[in-house]
């Protein structure tokens, strides 16, 4: 699986996480202090986010998180799933 979140400005950290579905918080520092991540990808000062990890056929929760200093944000999130021969 790959994962990326693109965002407009790039003053702003923002981070992506992927979780298994135990994980239901809804809060970033919540998932943050609560969650296991089965991946993420938070080095400050990259932009996009990418991140590639080899998953198991299950369901999981995919997090894209803002951490400023810009409050209002907008930009996208692209997940491919790619099956291994």
């Amino acid at each position: 699986m790959t994962v990326v979140g693109d965002w407009t400005y790039t003053t702003d950290d923002v981070d992506v996480y992927v979780t298994d579905t135990s994980c239901d918080r809804t809060e970033t520092r919540l998932v943050r202090q609560f969650c296991t991540f089965l991946g993420k990808a938070d080095t400050y000062g990259v932009k996009p986010k990418r991140l590639t990890m080899n998953l198991a056929p299950a369901t999981y929760r995919v997090f894209i998180a803002n951490f400023g200093p810009t409050a209002a944000e907008s930009g996208t999130l692209q997940i491919s799933i790619t099956r291994q021969p």
